[in-house]
C-alpha cells in the first residue's frame, strides 16, 4: 500500500470497495484458520492482506476508469496500464475478473475485430460478487495451470491435474489465498 498516495474521493472509494469485497472479507475472516494451519506466520498473513488490498484497489481503479468511457478498447487499457505503471497483461487479467464478477462486458467489435470493454453495472456495490476461491478461474478456463494456488493453500484442498484445477470443497476454508496469488 502506498502511504504517500494522494487522498481523493476515488482513492477513498476504491479503499472502501476493497474492504467490502467478498475475497478481502474472506481473507480477514479466515485469519484464525490460516494461522492455525501452522504454515504461515502472522507477518506472512498480513503480507497477503496488503497484496490483496493493492490488487483489488487496482481492479476498482480500472473499473472507475472504464466507467468514464462509453466504450473502452485495448488502446484505453494500454493508457491505464501506463498511467498506473502495470503490465497490460495484468490489466487484462483484472478486466476478465471484472467480467466474471458481472461488472463489465468484453466483446469483439464485429466491424473491427477489436475487443471492447463496456460497463455492465455502474454501481458494483449492488452486485455482490461471490467468489468461490479460484473456482471462477478454473470454470472460465483462464487458468494457466501454474499451480501457485495449490502451493499456497494452507489446507491442501487444491490439486492441479494436467493443467486443470480441482478444489476439494470439503477441505476448503474459503480464505482466498489461492485467489490472491493467482496470476
Amino acid at each position: 500500500m502506498k502511504v504517500q498516495e494522494n487522498i481523493n474521493r476515488n482513492v477513498l472509494n476504491d479503499a472502501l470497495n476493497v474492504m467490502k469485497s467478498y475475497r478481502f472479507r474472506n481473507l480477514i475472516d479466515s485469519k484464525e484458520d490460516i494461522l492455525n494451519s501452522g504454515i504461515y506466520s502472522e507477518e506472512e498473513y498480513y503480507d497477503f492482506i496488503f497484496t490483496l488490498y493493492d490488487e483489488d484497489k487496482l481492479k476498482y481503479s480500472l473499473f472507475n476508469f472504464l466507467k468514464n468511457k462509453e466504450i473502452a478498447t485495448i488502446k484505453d487499457l494500454k493508457e491505464f496500464s501506463k498511467e498506473f505503471n502495470h503490465d497490460l497483461k495484468k490489466i487484462l487479467s483484472l478486466s476478465y475478473l471484472l467480467k466474471y464478477e458481472n461488472l463489465i462486458e468484453i466483446k469483439k467489435n464485429e466491424n473491427t475485430s477489436e475487443l471492447e470493454f463496456n460497463i455492465k453495472n455502474k454501481d458494483f456495490i449492488k452486485v455482490k460478487p461471490i467468489y468461490e476461491p479460484v473456482k471462477v478461474i478454473f470454470d472460465s478456463k483462464i487458468c494457466s495451470g501454474c499451480g501457485i494456488c495449490q502451493g499456497i493453500c494452507p489446507v491442501d484442498c487444491i490439486k492441479i491435474d494436467n493443467g486443470v484445477g480441482i478444489i476439494d470443497d470439503e477441505k476448503c476454508i474459503s480464505c482466498g489465498l489461492c485467489y490472491t496469488v493467482c496470476p
